[in-house]
C-alpha cells in the first residue's frame, strides 16, 4: 500500500471523539478509505467544543460525509467502508432509516452500495441482542464503491457462540462482505462494534 493518510474530518479541532478518514492506495485496485461517522448517541446533542460547531448529530454526520466526498472527488474509482451510522429505508427487509438524507449524499455522488441493493439485511438493531438500539433494524455498516464490478456480497460475522448456555452474537454489529472483480479478485469484509475489524484479501 502507498499514499497512506489519516485525514481529520474536522481539521484543526480537537474533540474527545475525533473522527478520521484512513486511506491508502492499493496496487492494482486504487484508493480505499475507512471511517466511522457520528451516531445519534443521545436524544440531546452535546458538543464539547465552545462555541458549538454543530447543533445536531445529524448535522455533524453530514459535515463528515461531505468532507469524505471532497477528499475523494478527484478519484474515478475508489472504495469506502465503515460504520457510517446512516441507514437507508429498505421496505422489503423492514430496514429503518437513520440519517437517510446523509446516506443519499454518497449515492448522488456516484457511489454504489451492493450490499443494500442485493442483500438488505440489518447489521444492527432488534435483530442483534447486543445492540443498544432496540427500536428498529438498521444497515449502518457499509462498503460503497465507485467504478468497480461486484462479484458477490453477503452479511458476515452473524453467527452466535455459546456462552454459559446462552447464544451470544460475536459483536453488537454484524459485518458486511463484498467481493470485487478485479485482475486479482478483491474481497473486503467490514465488521464494527465490540471488535472493530477490516479485512482486505486478494484471491489469486
Amino acid at each position: 500500500m502507498t499514499q497512506r493518510k489519516a485525514q481529520s474530518l474536522i481539521p484543526g479541532i480537537q474533540k474527545p471523539f475525533s473522527r478520521w478518514l484512513l486511506s491508502a492506495k492499493v496496487k492494482g485496485i486504487g484508493k480505499i478509505g475507512c471511517t466511522h461517522l457520528p451516531s445519534a448517541i443521545a436524544s440531546r446533542y452535546i458538543d464539547p467544543v465552545s462555541p458549538p460547531l454543530f447543533s445536531t448529530y445529524k448535522e455533524e454526520n453530514l459535515n463528515n460525509t461531505l468532507r469524505i466526498l471532497e477528499f475523494f472527488k478527484a478519484e474515478n474509482k475508489y472504495i469506502l467502508l465503515g460504520d457510517l451510522n446512516q441507514s437507508p429505508r429498505v421496505q422489503a427487509t423492514n430496514i429503518t432509516p437513520e440519517f437517510e438524507d446523509n446516506y443519499k449524499q454518497f449515492l448522488s455522488s456516484g457511489l454504489s452500495n451492493p450490499y443494500v441493493d442485493a442483500v438488505g439485511l440489518p447489521t444492527y438493531g432488534i435483530v442483534n441482542s447486543l445492540s443498544r438500539n432496540r427500536s428498529g433494524n438498521y444497515i449502518l455498516d457499509h462498503i460503497v464503491h465507485k467504478g468497480f464490478h461486484v462479484k458477490s456480497t453477503r452479511r458476515v460475522f452473524d453467527r452466535f457462540i455459546d456462552v454459559d448456555g446462552q447464544n451470544i452474537p460475536l459483536s453488537d454489529h454484524y459485518g458486511v462482505s463484498v467481493t470485487f472483480q478485479t485482475k486479482k479478485c478483491l474481497s473486503i469484509f467490514w465488521r464494527v462494534g465490540s471488535f472493530p475489524n477490516c479485512i482486505i484479501s486478494n484471491s489469486f
